[in-house]
């Protein structure tokens, strides 16, 4: 099948500003904040939850991986600091995870239907912390990269890092 082109005009790669890029990441963070707390809160039961789990890892790979294909001028990544926005959200010390878990799990105790109570505790918030601080130092640094990560390689090294902090 042979496909024909009306008009004589190049296709060209798509690219972003960098400060479109950078709008994006901000925007993203929240999204990734809230379904990391929900795997670190509800992660133990997850059972319980129906997939819920898998599909909030499946979730933040998929932002990551929409983040990964967006470069500059075809090629041309952002530095690595940069990609620290995409993760803002998650904040820089532990007081920081205790706050995000704490907002979200009252959050989905008082939304329409409500998520199961489980008890909240220090190791939930060091959890949050340490997969915080793994999660935004691998992927900012691979995203830094022209990598071929494939959105299956991201939600992959997800589970390395979340799996053993929900056990």
């Amino acid at each position: 099948m042979k496909r024909h082109i009306r008009y004589n005009i190049p296709v060209l790669g798509m690219s972003f500003s960098r400060k479109r890029i950078l709008d994006r990441l901000d925007n993203y963070s929240d999204l990734i904040n809230e379904h990391l707390c929900k795997c670190i809160i509800y992660g133990p039961i997850k059972n319980q939850l129906f997939g819920k789990y898998d599909h909030w890892i499946t979730e933040i790979a998929q932002v990551i991986n929409a983040v990964n294909s967006m470069t500059l001028d075809g090629k041309k990544k952002l530095k690595e600091s940069d990609y620290r926005q995409l993760f803002a959200a998650f904040g820089t010390t532990l007081q920081d995870a205790e706050t995000n878990i704490t907002l979200q799990y009252v959050s989905d105790r008082n939304s329409k239907n409500p998520y199961p109570e489980v008890e909240i505790d220090e190791r939930t918030y060091a959890h949050m912390y340490a997969a915080s601080l793994k999660i935004a130092e691998d992927f900012s640094r691979i995203l830094a990269t022209n990598n071929k990560w494939e959105k299956s390689d991201i939600i992959r090294h997800l589970h390395e890092i979340i799996d053993p902090l929900t056990k």
